[in-house]
């Protein structure tokens, strides 16, 4: 990608590896009716990975002369990157461009066929070049800008919101919870687990699909919950917030998410920051936070609340506590950047980080601000 595919302000490399990192988590997540929480760990974070660095390399308008060293990192990375293809997630326009045209090349074939250095250096040359030609064609690098404004301008939203909630200097309560509906939602580990793997069996038939081979069965059909459902749980949620006195008077600020696990589908997740001052409002908020979603679906809510050791910054944290401090400011930062080079299939048209302005700021902003 070229060089404006980046604002000067844009956060650090490091920083958008473990963004990286973390969306592969937050992909990998399972929350069962039994109460438990797994993590469906795969190389799908190196695969990103490895896409986010092809691509600067292959859009950047420069000639392309590849030295050895470089060739031999090439060729690993698109050997990575041959199996994040799915059908669940929309890559951005660059490496969309990339996959396609890495997919239905005779790459595979002519890795596995020991090819000799030069032959390799002349094919993976004409790739990129195919799919600069491509991406020239159907304007990838400007719509990649465009998509990626969005968490670009989330990004830079997040640190006067915590600022904000710090700026009494006053204890503040992190509360987090993943909002999720239970007729959606694997019993146990066992059940969550072969779900994963009928997930893990689709992506196999849509990645055959875009190289051109026969499929000779259809992926299966996986019960989750649609576009519309979400949205309309979000816009209740809203309301419900705005309504719910004992909750809204206690906050210094927040943000809602629409998170995307490929085991159960689309959920919500709320991060919540309060007046930390009296002991009993953490308490409080988790039972005002229960009973709200229970309104919100119509009793079939069910709320996974996090504490520590889970996550490291949930629960009070003193105005001294850069620590956690800073945790909490890199786990939004990761939510407002997950979506910089993937995101959930049809999430484009829902509100997917959303910050929740003070009660105090109610009479001169809106409640909800999307970032």
């Amino acid at each position: 990608m070229n060089s404006t595919s980046y604002a000067s302000n844009s956060p650090s490399v490091s920083k958008h590896d473990v963004c990286i990192q973390q969306a592969g988590i937050d992909f990998g997540i399972a929350h069962c009716l039994d109460g438990t929480t797994y993590s469906f760990v795969d190389d799908y974070s190196r695969k990103l990975r490895a896409a986010v660095k092809l691509v600067p390399q292959i859009f950047n308008g420069r000639p392309m002369f590849f030295s050895e060293h470089d060739l031999d990192g090439l060729t690993g990375r698109l050997k990575l990157c041959r199996t994040l293809p799915s059908a669940d997630r929309d890559d951005v326009s660059v490496i969309d461009v990339l996959l396609r045209t890495l997919l239905s090349s005779r790459f595979n074939q002519l890795v596995s066929t020991m090819a000799d250095r030069r032959e390799m250096g002349v094919f993976i040359r004409d790739l990129c070049e195919q799919a600069r030609h491509e991406g020239d064609r159907t304007q990838a690098v400007a719509r990649a800008n465009q998509w990626q404004h969005k968490s670009s301008a989330s990004w830079m939203s997040i640190e006067p919101a915590v600022e904000a909630a710090f700026s009494s200097n006053t204890p503040v309560l992190a509360h987090k919870v993943a909002l999720l509906r239970k007729t959606f939602m694997p019993a146990n580990e066992q059940a969550a687990y072969l779900l994963h793997e009928r997930v893990t069996a689709n992506e196999s038939l849509f990645q055959q699909e875009m190289s051109g081979e026969k499929v000779h069965r259809q992926p299966d059909i996986l019960h989750r919950p649609s576009i519309a459902l979400i949205q309309d749980d979000l816009h209740t949620l809203r309301d419900c917030l705005d309504r719910a006195a004992s909750i809204k008077n206690l906050l210094r600020g927040g943000v809602i998410t629409v998170n995307f696990s490929r085991v159960h589908g689309f959920y919500l997740s709320v991060v919540l920051l309060a007046d930390g001052r009296n002991n009993s409002e953490s308490k409080d908020l988790a039972d005002g936070v229960d009973r709200l979603w229970d309104e919100v679906t119509d009793g079939d809510g069910y709320v996974h609340h996090w504490r520590e050791p889970q996550c490291f910054w949930c629960g009070l944290i003193e105005p001294h506590d850069t620590a956690r401090k800073a945790a909490l400011m890199l786990e939004l930062e990761c939510r407002a950047l997950r979506e910089k080079y993937v995101r959930a299939k049809g999430s484009e048209v829902l509100p997917t980080f959303t910050l929740i302005q003070p009660a105090t700021a109610g009479a001169q902003h809106k409640d909800y601000h999307y970032a």
